[in-house]
């Protein structure tokens, strides 16, 4: 069985020894950096499935090896997970629009690494799967593409507020509540309450499928104000009770 493949690029010691440890016991093929400059270096030999990177350290920081990673027709296409103990949704935005493709806040637990690890990689896969079934075709990320990337953004980074919804969603993307709704409703065909539940839903069923913990604390950590109204919602969305998902 091939070995997915993780790059780790970290000036921590102590985390990234721990990375290190944690993936290579659930079965990764695990290589370090401890920056940016030898980090791009081991994309570039190591051609690994999904890179792991701090956004601050030494000689080139995080962006700047982004930069070059998306500007290199080698490595532009793969996925990078940004490290980052700055949690404002500006940092997350600003690595973003560099290409990243999802972000951790420390600390964090090593369920929610995984669970990311994961779907980056599937989505990865999926999109060169897609590219070599269509070679004349470019993966060009339009804008909607692109706005929604943000809004999955800001709702993940609230992901466990439970007040979270049209106003603050609004706030965190620099829009007008109306502007929203229509954006949103022209794109997805769903109300920004609907695509905010839908988004927790899907978050809690990963989480289930982690075996994060109860359904009493999935539910929590999905931001479901209760576990009978987030068994209701679940049923309603995937057509059973979480407890027999």
């Amino acid at each position: 069985m091939i070995k997915t493949k993780v790059a780790i690029i970290e000036d921590e010691a102590s985390l990234r020894q721990t990375l290190s440890d944690v993936l290579t016991i659930k079965g990764y093929d695990v290589q370090t950096a401890n920056d940016g400059v030898d980090g791009f270096s081991l994309v570039k030999r190591y051609m690994p499935d999904v890179v792991i990177s701090d956004v601050m350290m030494p000689r080139k920081d995080g962006f700047e090896m982004l930069k070059d990673l998306k500007s290199d027709s080698e490595t532009e296409l793969v996925p990078v997970i940004f490290l980052t103990a700055k949690g404002g949704f500006e940092s997350r935005l600003e690595g973003l629009e560099f290409g990243a493709d999802d972000y951790l806040t420390k600390p964090f637990h090593t369920e929610e690494l995984l669970l990311k690890i994961r779907n980056t990689v599937t989505a990865r896969k999926k999109l060169l799967q897609a590219m070599y079934s269509t070679p004349d075709k470019l993966a060009v990320e339009s804008m909607d593409d692109r706005f929604l990337k943000q809004v999955k953004l800001a709702i993940e980074g609230e992901i466990s507020n439970q007040a979270y919804g049209l106003q603050g969603l609004a706030n965190d993307l620099n829009i007008s509540t109306s502007s929203l709704q229509k954006k949103l409703k022209r794109i997805s065909n769903k109300s920004v309450s609907q695509f905010i539940r839908e988004y927790r839903l899907k978050r809690s069923r990963d989480l289930i499928d982690l075996g994060y913990g109860n359904l009493s604390e999935i539910s929590m950590k999905a931001g479901f104000r209760s576990l009978s109204y987030f068994s209701k919602c679940y049923k309603d969305f995937y057509g059973v009770s979480p407890k027999d998902t």
